[in-house]
């Protein structure tokens, strides 16, 4: 097909960040059923904040390819910036059931639930993550949030203070599905 003959220029375009040139490659290229070359669409479509394309480009690779990880994740963070966590929790679950050992998609899940109100689901979860992964401040910051948001004020503060005080990093996280909550 014209989408797998142009996958190596795609590629390269995408690996050297050539977007413009890349932006004009795609725009050749019908809705492709191709998962490689809808993982790059999808990302250049959130790089310029078209969440909701991206989201429906996710979609239609998905239909073919329901079990590739890549789209899957992609799907996730559209979905997340336009706000649909109850259909972004399915997905990451899916990612789990694939690869459960990617401490990202639990992450996610547990990020998904506190915005849906499910903060009591999130929570073993956050724990389990920030005990394994007892130096992420990400982490550390959104299970001092949901502690919070779960009426345990005196639980929440301690975890803030430890990350003030430089115990957990710097104590202020670079990812957005983090800081929102701080």
């Amino acid at each position: 097909s014209d989408a797998e003959n142009m996958l190596p220029l795609v590629r390269l375009l995408y690996k050297r960040k050539l977007y413009d040139q890349l932006w004009e490659v795609l725009d050749s290229i019908p809705m492709s059923t191709s998962a490689e070359i809808s993982v790059i669409r999808g990302r250049m479509l959130s790089r310029r904040g078209d969440y909701k394309q991206a989201a429906d480009v996710y979609s239609f690779a998905l239909k073919q390819s329901p079990e590739n990880e890549m789209l899957l994740y992609g799907h996730v963070r559209a979905q997340m910036a336009l706000g649909r966590y109850k259909w972004a929790m399915d997905d990451c679950r899916k990612l789990i059931d694939i690869r459960g050992d990617v401490v990202r998609y639990s992450f996610l899940l547990a990020v998904c639930q506190m915005e849906t109100g499910q903060v009591d689901d999130a929570l073993p979860t956050l724990f389990k993550l920030n005990y394994e992964h007892a130096d992420d401040a990400e982490i550390a910051e959104v299970l001092a949030w949901a502690l919070l948001l779960s009426g345990q004020a005196e639980k929440a503060e301690q975890r803030f203070d430890t990350l003030v005080s430089g115990n957990k990093g710097d104590g202020v996280s670079n990812n957005p599905s983090a800081r929102q909550y701080v």
